[in-house]
């Protein structure tokens, strides 16, 4: 799960997989894989989470530019650094970020072509106050050696920030 400790979530997951009287008593209790996988995934008021926007099957990619909007209320923007697919050779990366409350504004850019799938933007976000609201990529293109394509953004995603 890329956490550098392993937290209290994470034990009581690894218990509901025992088949002795400690399994048996969770799954008594009502705990279920399902439900505590969901709750570590959940971001929580202080705590910071990544997310990555995937680019799949991209062919001569130079440029990707974005614009993401979220509830500022419910987190804000910590980090934004170019995904592997972009960074994978080495070769550098041009960023330019433009950040207002509720909105990210990012730019990358190649001076060499990079084809393959794979992270275009790693995107850190601080929880702010507990509750829930969308997440979505508002517009996207990606510069191509032959021009720029504007794909159609993703469906929002939901945001949840736990107390």
């Amino acid at each position: 799960r890329g956490d550098q400790y392993i937290t209290s979530e994470l034990f009581v997951l690894a218990a509901l997989e025992d088949k002795g009287d400690l399994g048996r008593l969770l799954k008594e209790a009502g705990v279920s894989k399902g439900g505590l996988e969901k709750a570590i995934e959940t971001l929580r008021g202080g705590q910071s989470a990544g997310i990555s926007v995937v680019l799949v099957g991209g062919r001569d990619v130079q440029s990707v530019e974005m614009t993401l909007v979220f509830d500022p209320a419910l987190v804000e923007v910590t980090d934004v650094t170019p995904g592997s697919l972009l960074t994978l050779d080495g070769k550098p990366v041009q960023a330019e970020r433009a950040l207002e409350p509720g909105r990210l504004r990012v730019r990358f850019n190649r001076a060499t072509p990079v084809t393959g799938s794979g992270g275009v933007a790693a995107i850190t976000l601080r929880g702010l106050r507990p509750g829930s609201g969308p997440l979505a990529v508002e517009s996207a293109s990606i510069g191509r050696t032959a021009g720029t394509d504007s794909p159609a953004p993703p469906a929002p995603a939901r945001l949840v920030v736990a107390p």
